[in-house]
């Protein structure tokens, strides 16, 4: 199985990426995201197998037991694109709040102490929102969602799979950072 790392989106952060998203659309074609699929990867591990999943649970189960008492929120910025602008991915940046990239370095620490192998490229926090986009620089510039911060509850490790022909992001664990949670 394919695994990765990351957050899962608050209901109204999703909400907001999905109408960016769609302002997107009008303008520039391309392979939009499902918004249930809408999370911030923390570490992608790639295929693997029943250990290092249980690994992996264990390594988000101990960053999340670090991170306790720590407030990680997620804010939306600017939508931008990774590669060439007429086949691009295109995104919504997130904020660089402290408590996203503790919760990334916390994460990518843990993966690393048990062994469990995962993409070291620098972080980046965003939200994918389509793939094989033309990029329309005027349509761009007016993709910004306000400037509102939401309160992650948790780390999420998500398997990805195609499912009747769509990708889809499954929850496996969620690991939560408040106190008294598992």
């Amino acid at each position: 199985m394919r695994i990765f790392a990351g957050l899962e989106l608050p209901d109204g952060a999703r909400a907001e990426a999905a109408r960016l998203a769609e302002a997107a659309r009008a303008r520039m074609p391309g392979r939009y995201v499902r918004p249930e699929n809408y999370h911030v990867t923390l570490a992608y591990i790639g295929e693997a197998d029943v250990a290092t999943c249980a690994a992996a649970a264990d390594a988000l189960r101990e960053a999340a037991r670090a991170l306790r008492g720590r407030q990680v929120c997620c804010a939306l910025a600017q939508a931008r694109y990774f590669k060439r602008r007429e086949h691009a991915i295109l995104y919504c940046a997130v904020r660089p709040e402290p408590g996203v990239a503790c919760a990334a370095q916390a994460v990518r620490a843990s993966l690393a102490a048990r062994g469990v192998p995962f993409d070291p490229a620098p972080f980046v926090p965003h939200v994918t929102l389509a793939r094989g986009v033309c990029v329309d620089e005027a349509a761009l510039a007016h993709l910004t969602p306000p400037p509102e911060e939401r309160r992650i509850g948790g780390l999420t490790l998500f398997e990805s799979a195609r499912v009747d022909g769509e990708l889809r992001y499954t929850p496996i664990l969620r690991a939560m950072l408040e106190e008294g949670a598992p």
